[in-house]
């Protein structure tokens, strides 16, 4: 595949993830940390992201990087994780949060965690 018929599979595939998600391109490249006029020409199939921004997007997604640039056609995107469109939906909240906000989560899940392993042990005693 050459590269213009990889920028033109990517330019058709980001759309469909992007609007799988509900989400507009303005959305996703403030997430993804990157300009939306460099996220636009990546959608419009001007310019390839680089592989390392491709991993990104694809991490974004949950999917793979070749379910960017390979068609879609008779195929389904290999998510690596099945979420709902609610968990979809506080996974990118979470990635747009900042640290602080990010530390108390983590701080919550220890704590709910740990919580998870007292009463399992109370139940095996009792």
């Amino acid at each position: 595949m050459s590269e213009e018929e990889m920028k033109k599979c990517f330019a058709s595939n980001i759309e469909y993830f992007i609007k799988l998600t509900g989400q507009q391109q303005r959305d996703v490249a403030a997430a993804l940390g990157v300009a939306p006029t460099t996220f636009n020409t990546w959608c419009v199939g001007k310019i390839l992201p680089t592989l390392p921004k491709l991993q990104m997007i694809a991490d974004y997604f949950s999917i793979q990087v070749e379910d960017l640039i390979q068609p879609l056609v008779g195929r389904k995107p290999k998510a690596r994780i099945e979420l709902t469109p609610e968990e979809n939906s506080i996974l990118r909240a979470y990635r747009s949060a900042d640290e602080g906000l990010k530390d108390a989560v983590a701080k919550l899940l220890d704590v709910d965690r740990e919580k998870g392993h007292a009463e399992s042990s109370v139940a095996s005693v009792g």
